[in-house]
């Protein structure tokens, strides 16, 4: 693994705290994680840059119970390299 920068590790930071922070005023959507965590996590990642590219998905839903609760959600990012 490549050594994190300083610069990075700020950023890495920042979506923890923004995190912690949404973790204050529920309900957590999956608009707002997206927006706030999955997107800067990417583009810390350098996911946006060449070998990798964003096409945006076809509808991916999926529904799966855990201890008689049942969890629906979509893909809504995929990477590819």
């Amino acid at each position: 693994m490549p050594e994190i920068s300083a610069f990075q590790k700020r950023q890495l930071d920042q979506i923890k705290a923004g995190y912690f922070n949404l973790l204050e005023y529920p309900p957590m959507r999956e608009k707002t994680i997206s927006l706030s965590i999955v997107s800067p996590l990417l583009f810390a990642g350098e996911f946006y840059l060449h070998h990798f590219y964003i096409k945006p998905e076809k509808s991916v839903e999926f529904s799966e119970e855990d201890e008689g609760v049942i969890i629906k959600g979509s893909i809504n990012t995929f990477v590819l390299k």
